[in-house]
């Protein structure tokens, strides 16, 4: 984000779901008053739908012809080759990936932090399955506190991955199950909920209030993306067009507020986060996991 800054380069980040009309109502939604003060939010999916929570193998497999192993680990730790990381699997180990959370929380979590404008957290505490210095875990349940923004209140939004879902919310049908990821925004007047890992469909619920309240709703006051493309909105920032609106000055922050949830992981307790010194407050221990150390590669 500061390189950006400093070079005055166009960005944009590939959650591609902040160009959908989806990400928009559900901010006009918010930011109307349509569900009243928003103290909670709860974001779930069904990741990883690939290997977590497991050790490194240690067979050594024959490097592909196709595949230049040293270029393709770059500044990541050496280590030999093995098709438990690639083409596909990369995404659970720590020295390539960010598990579940970095796969799929800047898609879902996009709408909400942006509706409600979070920012920084104050804390985040994780629970999971295992705390492993190889993988992520199977499973994690993290939780994230939010102070006051202004007029909007403070806000718990919790993190559900691998299989665990939220509390089914009241305002939701009988019948109805949660699908196999999304997001709720629990208001003091009413709920809103979108089943989608893009938001491109945000609904109040119960359905019925939905058909209520459509005459309601407020007037879209934000500029749409024509035909909710991120790549034409990409094209059209770098002729000289509107900025993407997930260049790295929104995507930086969003980024960092969900990679915290792997720190809570990782270092298995509650932390305090000081955003602007990007360090934790409450203890060292989880400090080693902020920066990374690189290999020389050239």
């Amino acid at each position: 984000r500061e390189a950006a800054k400093k070079h005055g380069v166009v960005s944009q980040m590939g959650n591609q779901g902040h160009a959908n009309e989806g990400t928009r109502l559900m901010k006009e939604w918010v930011q109307g008053g349509v569900i009243g003060d928003v103290r909670e939010v709860h974001i779930w999916t069904n990741r990883p739908i690939w290997p977590q929570g497991i050790d490194r193998p240690t067979e050594e497999m024959e490097i592909p012809s196709t595949l230049d192993w040293d270029k393709w680990l770059g500044v990541a730790p050496e280590r030999p080759y093995n098709d438990a990381y690639a083409p596909f699997k990369w995404r659970g180990w720590w020295d390539y990936g960010c598990g579940a959370l970095g796969d799929m929380g800047c898609h879902i979590m996009d709408a909400s932090f942006w509706a409600l404008e979070l920012g920084s957290p104050t804390s985040v505490e994780a629970i999971s399955d295992d705390v492993n210095d190889e993988t992520a875990p199977n499973w994690s349940i993290v939780t994230y506190e939010f102070p006051a923004r202004g007029s909007m209140p403070p806000v718990t939004l919790k993190w559900f991955d691998g299989g665990k879902k939220p509390p089914r919310p009241k305002d939701l049908e009988a019948g109805r199950e949660l699908a196999k990821g999304g997001q709720i925004i629990l208001g003091d007047k009413g709920t809103i909920m979108d089943t989608n890992d893009y938001c491109n469909s945000p609904r109040i619920i119960p359905e019925e209030k939905m058909k209520k309240m459509r005459s309601k709703l407020p007037a879209k006051t934000i500029p749409r993306i024509p035909e909710n493309d991120p790549y034409q909105e990409w094209i059209r920032a770098c002729k000289g067009g509107p900025l993407a609106g997930s260049n790295f000055e929104y995507s930086g922050p969003l980024t960092e507020m969900v990679v915290l949830g792997n720190l809570a992981i990782r270092s298995g307790k509650r932390i305090e986060w000081d955003s602007e010194n990007l360090k934790v407050t409450n203890g060292r221990k989880a400090n080693k996991y902020v920066k990374a150390k690189y290999r020389k590669y050239a």
